[in-house]
């Protein structure tokens, strides 16, 4: 359970404890995720290209995968709010995006969320986040308590080169994190 790690993120981030789920990488917590909430029948919308296990995890578990934007450097979040349906379960964004490296801003993702619905989860996946080096790039756990289905997740492996140890880590609403620890 980690309770050491999760008292250390909490702190960082301004969350409580009951906000964090702890995975073997991000790939564990993408399919905690997938198996948790997205069932067959749904859709994903997602920014394309994009980290794959995403699309992996969708079809895995029987929904649609819709990819948004690709070819283009930097996808529209518009288009991606646009895809969204009644079927859809997540919204899947890597910012900074793999691999195009093209990232949103606070801004971008706010006006995102706010078109979202809240029955759909917002996976916005911060593991490059410590690479990021523009003045605009955004601190988004700080908005999870305004954005009930915002999931922010990350990593230690890539900012400290720990690919075989895969330490991976989400924070959300206290339900979506319950959810996840069902599933763990």
């Amino acid at each position: 359970d980690a309770p050491k790690l999760i008292d250390s993120i909490a702190k960082k981030y301004g969350v409580n404890t009951s906000q964090i789920v702890i995975g073997n990488g991000s790939d564990e917590i993408i399919d905690m995720v997938g198996k948790a909430f997205i069932r067959q029948g749904d859709n994903c919308v997602c920014i394309t290209p994009t980290f794959s296990v995403y699309k992996f995890t969708t079809l895995s578990n029987g929904a649609d995968f819709i990819g948004v934007g690709e070819g283009e450097m930097k996808a529209s979040l518009d288009d991606l709010a646009k895809a969204i349906n009644a079927k859809t379960r997540v919204a899947f964004i890597c910012n900074p995006n793999n691999p195009t490296g093209a990232y949103y801003t606070e801004a971008e993702i706010r006006d995102f969320l706010k078109k979202v619905p809240e029955n759909v989860l917002v996976f916005l996946d911060e593991a490059y986040s410590e690479f990021a080096t523009a003045s605009d790039y955004p601190n988004m756990a700080a908005a999870l308590g305004e954005y009930p289905n915002l999931f922010v997740n990350r990593t230690f492996s890539k900012i400290y080169g720990l690919a075989g140890l895969r330490v991976g880590y989400a924070m959300g609403s206290v339900e979506v994190i319950r959810a996840l620890w069902k599933i763990k």
